[in-house]
Parts: C-alpha cells; sequence; structure tokens
C-alpha cells in the first residue's frame, strides 16, 4: 500500500506520511523499534513540513514516538515527549477528550517503567475518569485503563484493588476479542502476577500459561513479550521450590532478552535480578553477585539511584554481602 502511495502521490504527500505511521505502529508491536523509530520519523517530517505546528496528525506521530522511546528505553526522550504530546492535545481537543485519555494512560505506562508509582495512578486515574465518561463501559480503551490502574496498584503492594481491576479488563476483553489476541494474553499475564503476590499459585500458572500460549502463537519464541511471560514463570516456580525448572525458564528468558533488546533495556535488568535472586537463595553467591550487578549498572543508568527498582537491587546486593 506503501508503494502504491508513492508512486501515486508522491513521497511527500500527507497520504505517504500515513501509511509511514501506521507502519510504525506495526513494528512497534512486533518489537521492531530500530524500524518504528525510523518510519515515524519519516512520517513526522513529512507531516511538520506540510501541516500547522499544532495539527492533530503531528500529535498522533509524536505520541507514537514516544511510546516507541519508552519502550525502547529511552526513558528522558519519552518523558518529554509526552509532556509536549499531552499540552498539545489537551490545547486541541480540550480537557476531556479520548485522545487526551490516551496520552494519559501512554505517560502513567511510562512512570510505571520509571517506577514513579503516584504520578501513574494520577494519570491512569484521569485517563479512566475521561474514557469512562466518553466511551461505552465495555470499550477496550476502558479495559486498557483498568489494566494499568490494576497494575500500579499491584506495583504499590494494593492486591484486592489489583485483582478487581484486572479481573473487570479480562471480563471486557473476553466479551469484545477472540481468544487467542494478544491483548487478552496482557490480560492473563497481569493477572497471573497478582495472583503469584496473593499466593495463588494454581491459578496463576493456569493464567502464565495461557498467555503464553497467545505469545507463542502471535509473535514465536523470539519475542520479548514471550520472555516475559517466561521470566514470570520462572518467579512462579522459584517461589514454589521448583528451582531446575525456574532456573531453566529464566535461562530461556534471558536469551531472547539479550538477542532482542538493547544492553541497557530495563527489562533485561529485570531478569539479571531475578537471576540473582535465584542464585542467592540457592547459595551460588558468586553467581548472584554477578546478575546483581549487570542488573544494577542498567537500573543506574536507566533510573538513577533513587528509583524503587534500582533500590532493590542494592538492597539484595547489600543482603548477599552481610
Amino acid at each position: 500500500a506503501m508503494n502504491i502511495r508513492r508512486k501515486t502521490l508522491g513521497s511527500d504527500h500527507i497520504e505517504f506520511a500515513e501509511s509511514k505511521h501506521n507502519l510504525a505502529e506495526l513494528y512497534l508491536d512486533k518489537g521492531l523499534w530500530d524500524k518504528a523509530e525510523e518510519y515515524v520519523q519519516k512520517a513526522l517530517e513529512i507531516r511538520q513540513r506540510i501541516l500547522p505546528a499544532e495539527h492533530h496528525d503531528i500529535a498522533d506521530s509524536l505520541n507514537l514516538l514516544a511510546n516507541i522511546y519508552s519502550e525502547s528505553g529511552k526513558n528522558k526522550e519519552a518523558g518529554e515527549l509526552y509532556e509536549q504530546v499531552s499540552k498539545m492535545r489537551e490545547k486541541i481537543y480540550g480537557s476531556q477528550h479520548s485522545e487526551l485519555a490516551e496520552t494519559f494512560h501512554d505517560q502513567a505506562q511510562h512512570y510505571m517503567i520509571m517506577g514513579k508509582y503516584e504520578e501513574a495512578e494520577k494519570l491512569f486515574l484521569r485517563s479512566l475518569e475521561i474514557r469512562v465518561k466518553t466511551l461505552e463501559p465495555e470499550n477496550l480503551d476502558v479495559a486498557e485503563s483498568l489494566q494499568g490502574l490494576g497494575e500500579c496498584y499491584r506495583e504499590q503492594g494494593l492486591m484486592e484493588k489489583a485483582e478487581n481491576l484486572h479481573s473487570k479488563a479480562l471480563a471486557i476483553k473476553g466479551k469484545t476479542l477472540g481468544s487467542d489476541h494478544t491483548d487478552l494474553a496482557d490480560s492473563y499475564h497481569d493477572l497471573a502476577n497478582t495472583y503469584v503476590e496473593q499466593k495463588k499459585y494454581q491459578q496463576a500458572e493456569d493464567l502464565f500459561l495461557k498467555a503464553k500460549q497467545i505469545r507463542e502463537k502471535a509473535f514465536g519464541k523470539d519475542n520479548h513479550e514471550y520472555a516475559d511471560t517466561l521470566n514470570d514463570l520462572a518467579r512462579l516456580y522459584q517461589k514454589q521450590g521448583n528451582f531446575k525448572k525456574s532456573e531453566q525458564h529464566f535461562k530461556d528468558s534471558l536469551k531472547i532478552k539479550e538477542a532482542k533488546l538493547q544492553p541497557n533495556h530495563h527489562e533485561l535488568a529485570e531478569t539479571y535480578h531475578d537471576l540473582g535472586c535465584l542464585y542467592h537463595e540457592l547459595n551460588k553467591v558468586d553467581n548472584a553477585k554477578d546478575y546483581y550487578h549487570k542488573a544494577l549498572a542498567i537500573r543506574s543508568e536507566q533510573f538513577g539511584e533513587d528509583n524503587p527498582e534500582t533500590q532493590e537491587t542494592l538492597s539484595a546486593l547489600s543482603a548477599l554481602n552481610n
């Protein structure tokens, strides 16, 4: 479609920019961040040359670029763009529009990565409030806000609230989506992590395996989201005392992440830290120390010393040395 548009309309036409933007979204969904960034930058260049400075299409491309930066670990750039887009969209649409809700939601997700849970909660609530007012109750964007807020509560240890919100999100998705949709896998995965925290291990494993099956079918076995499910299954098996199975899942996850992610990506640090925890529990001190230091190097660089995840790894290292 893009080649046809280029031949028919020329490479500076607004519809050619739309094709570039859509391709960038597709590459983002597949975890191909370099390609996604390349295409959205091209779309943005055309749109900024042709359209008024505060046009909604420019805001769309900037929001997408912020999402790409956030996913690929470019945290400072992502944060600055989200601030820019939220101001643009509020000026374009007003304070109660679904497009503004989208930016609030995406920015909240970014705050979650940065460990800024109070800021994330405020934005998730603003996004949810707008979506509940402007959309149907079973709209997928409402489910997305419920799910994001549920994850925020889980990270803050509010498990009853988290389970309730994740269950509501899953109910909406279950009615609206096909049984092998990746958005459904996301909800299975997040609710499973909540069950792990509540020691509902069998329910957690059932949901993780559903998420794993969907993600494997959709993305293959070399995708970072598939690796994420392997990582969290490994945590579950560790809590159940199945250390051999846990170690294998961590290593399988790590192999994918090291191949697919940048060496300073926060998801890579997560698996390094988790492997450190496993080896710590198994009293393999040298292995644990090695993985903790790898995690700490990434987390310190990406988040700074005061971030909860950085502090988590520092505390683990301190406990290992005592």
